[in-house]
């Protein structure tokens, strides 16, 4: 482990753009295409008046876990992850806290501790599912 890493920062370094040639034998098949085709369902869902969030959840298959008022952020980067907690309360009273890492998801209810949803996948098994 660096010691970048070990003390909580992260690091990077910015390089040229692919070429058109490039991006295909680099990239993760499909995120461009699907990527658009997101943002176009977003797009005419606002257009014709529609609710944009059930939009996206028609279009991929998800599901709204709740809707409410962020109360608490915390966010912290351990061993050169990104982590955090973010505590909502929806306007029935219940609440719900999403753990993350990374691209990983884990909300809970607050009240009981019962898992809603775990959503562990990488962007590129999330692809697989699509195609």
């Amino acid at each position: 482990m660096s010691l970048v890493i070990a003390i909580g920062l992260i690091g990077g370094c910015a390089l040229a753009a692919p070429t058109a040639g490039e991006v295909p034998q680099m990239a993760m098949a499909h995120t461009m295409s699907l990527s658009w085709r997101i943002g176009h369902a977003i797009i005419e869902a606002r257009l014709t008046k529609k609710d944009p969030v059930k939009a996206l959840c028609h279009f991929q298959g998800g599901i709204k876990v709740g809707e409410g008022k962020v109360t608490d952020i915390k966010r912290w980067s351990t061993g050169g992850f990104a982590k955090g907690t973010v505590d909502v309360t929806c306007e029935d009273a219940s609440a719900f806290r999403v753990d993350f890492q990374n691209e990983n998801l884990l909300i809970k209810d607050l009240k009981t501790s019962q898992v809603r949803l775990a959503m562990p996948d990488s962007p590129s098994s999330f692809i697989r599912r699509m195609f």
